[in-house]
């Protein structure tokens, strides 16, 4: 047994120990983690590296992780932001012609046109003639908002004609003139058109309207009396087979059908006459108007910035039909 005596100095000593190291009256207690008075001082710098053998291989940087991989560019699609676009805005397709009824579309391009002046369109007013084909092109501007195309167009149209008979049908055989031109116009012509699509994304398109213009005319019209080589031959569907006239009575020259007399003294037709325009009192038009009703055309559209069309119709001057391209603006 431990004696008494040595428990009660033990007992003695711990008290004295904590008295001493319980602050004074009204001094703060230490703050917490400081070292009590007394202790000795914790070392706290870092503890220094141990340098590695020179054999040993260093340990590599961690990577960084992969990027997220972007869907293919679909080189057909690639476009160039517009100015201002709504953030999200798809680009559009070149390949899609559908179109917005909102918005005006513009195209430029070439038109050719070939109107038909058909003989029996002439015997309607006159006695001979000849079929007659008038070849137009030119530039032309169409814009296309809301199922309505307006067309614009400059056109140059060659009137010249090979040499035919031809004469009033009040008037005798005798009368019969020879004819031919060099008359040449500039057309400049407005188209509207109502658009009937044939396809959801009107890839194909009907379009149903009319068209009106004016064209000053330049060139000349000649005429002069003529005679049959056989008079009792006088075809006048055979230009060929007539003669121009030299003078009033030259050469005399007697109808066989009625006993008239060609080369007359009625006019002063001869030789190599032109014709007189309307300003200087002669029948040669200065102006000539454009107007065409119905025409239908057909529409192509095989991508949103290219379109072909193909003209029908009828004008004041004959049957037409034609051919266009256009390139979106």
């Amino acid at each position: 047994m431990v004696p008494r005596a040595r428990l009660v100095g033990a007992a003695l000593w711990g008290a004295a120990s904590a008295f001493a190291a319980a602050p004074a009256r009204g001094q703060a207690p230490p703050p917490s983690g400081a070292p009590a008075p007394g202790a000795k001082p914790v070392d706290e710098s870092p503890t220094p590296e141990v340098p590695l053998p020179a054999d040993m291989p260093r340990p590599l940087p961690e990577a960084p992780p992969p990027a997220p991989a972007l869907p293919p560019v679909d080189p057909e699609r690639a476009y160039t932001p517009i100015p201002g676009a709504l953030p999200g805005t798809l680009p559009p397709d070149p390949s899609d012609p559908t179109e917005s009824p909102t918005r005006a579309y513009r195209f430029i391009g070439l038109r050719f046109r070939d109107v038909v002046v058909p003989k029996f369109m002439v015997n309607l007013f006159a006695d001979g003639g000849s079929t007659v084909n008038v070849p137009m092109a030119g530039p032309e501007f169409t814009i296309r908002r809301d199922g309505l195309e307006y067309d614009l167009s400059i056109q140059y149209a060659d009137y010249s004609m090979r040499r035919f008979l031809f004469k009033s049908k009040t008037d005798d055989d005798v009368a019969y003139e020879m004819v031919h031109s060099s008359l040449k116009m500039v057309y400049v012509t407005f188209d509207l058109l109502y658009d009937v699509p044939l396809d959801k994304k009107g890839r194909f398109s009907l379009l149903v309207g009319g068209g009106v213009g004016l064209a000053p005319v330049f060139g000349n019209l000649y005429r002069a009396q003529v005679y049959p080589n056989d008079p009792n031959d006088a075809d006048p569907d055979r230009p060929s087979r007539w003669s121009y006239c030299a003078a009033p009575g030259d050469p005399p020259v007697t109808s066989a059908a009625n006993g008239g007399t060609f080369c007359g003294t009625s006019n002063d037709h001869y030789g190599n006459y032109k014709e007189p325009s309307w300003t200087d009192g002669g029948g040669k038009p200065i102006v000539i108007p454009w107007i065409s009703l119905p025409q239908l055309s057909f529409r192509y559209k095989p991508m949103r910035r290219l379109q072909t069309r193909a003209d029908l119709g009828f004008s004041i001057t004959g049957f037409f039909f034609g051919l266009s391209a256009g390139y979106g603006l």
